[in-house]
């Protein structure tokens, strides 16, 4: 009886690890490494499973982060990227149907996946850039947002919203910054 204990224990301790290892490859492929937020993989399936209801996009990019990375380091410029997700775990934190993706470099998106009127995203994209304007350290850094809206029950392109969320943060960039323009 103790060698079929033994067997059994070893065979769970097994699958245990499999488990584990397997839990280790689905964070891989869908969190960026360095912020823990979800990717632009994990993005599209997220988009694709929860469009049709309508919503909106938020494209950040970090306003003054090159400066960053260049007189304080790229180890400092990761911890202000770590930094900054954790302000967007905290923002979106509480609501439903909603996702922050990091997409690369300093760009970063929020993706609502409900109706919201152009109101409270304008009071919500206020609310984000107060906060992504507050640093412990003295970096002179902020974000510029852009914002496209899609409507319900169309097939929407997550490229195209990310184009045109894209050309609005860019447009926002021009006239200046730590500000949020829509599509």
């Amino acid at each position: 009886k103790s060698q079929f204990d033994a067997r059994s224990i070893t065979l769970l301790q097994r699958i245990v690890r499999m488990f584990s290892y397997y839990l280790d490859l689905e964070r891989f492929a869908y969190r960026d490494s360095l912020t823990d937020l979800y990717n632009r993989h994990f993005l599209t399936r997220f988009f694709d499973g929860n469009s049709k209801a309508g919503g909106s996009i938020f494209f950040l990019d970090l306003d003054g982060f090159k400066n960053v990375n260049d007189l304080y380091g790229h180890e400092t410029g990761d911890l202000v990227l770590k930094e900054v997700a954790a302000k967007l775990q905290q923002f979106i934190e509480g609501q439903t149907d909603v996702l922050a993706a990091r997409l690369g470099g300093d760009e970063f998106l929020i993706c609502f996946a409900k109706p919201v009127s152009a109101a409270e995203l304008s009071e919500w994209a206020t609310r984000l850039l107060a906060s992504l304007s507050q640093w412990e350290a003295d970096y002179s850094l902020s974000a510029s947002i852009g914002i496209a809206q899609y409507p319900a029950g169309g097939n929407q392109d997550l490229r195209e919203l990310l184009r045109q969320a894209d050309h609005a943060l860019y447009q926002e960039k021009k006239s200046g910054k730590n500000c949020y323009s829509f599509y």
